[in-house]
């Protein structure tokens, strides 16, 4: 049997003992399981930020949250796939920008 265990509050463990040596997932389904670790570690604590983000995200997170290069962020912001908006000369993300754009993602299945 499976057994899948979600705890923390400002860190979340995620523990899956499985009897086997390897165990194959599809990357979508890792993702999903990451999103639902995510959210369940959040509604433990309600000062954790929502989907374990900021409100506004810099160019390094907002790269980072999506495995893609910084320069490819850029690309994205100038091309108009991804809104944002400059404090100074920092460049900052919205959460619920980037998070639109996520979903946008899955629904046209685009490829970064």
């Amino acid at each position: 049997m499976k057994e899948l265990e979600v705890t923390g509050t400002a860190h979340l463990q995620l523990t899956i003992n499985i009897s086997a040596d390897y165990v194959l997932i599809k990357k979508e389904e890792l993702e999903k399981l990451k999103r639902t670790a995510v959210e369940s570690g959040s509604a433990a604590s309600k000062n954790e930020p929502k989907n374990g983000l900021q409100p506004t995200l810099t160019m390094e997170q907002v790269s980072h949250y999506l495995g893609i290069g910084r320069t490819r962020a850029f690309h994205l912001i100038k091309s108009g796939e991804l809104s944002s908006y400059k404090i100074g000369k920092s460049r900052r993300v919205r959460r619920a920008d980037l998070l639109e754009f996520e979903d946008r993602l899955r629904k046209e299945e685009i490829r970064l």
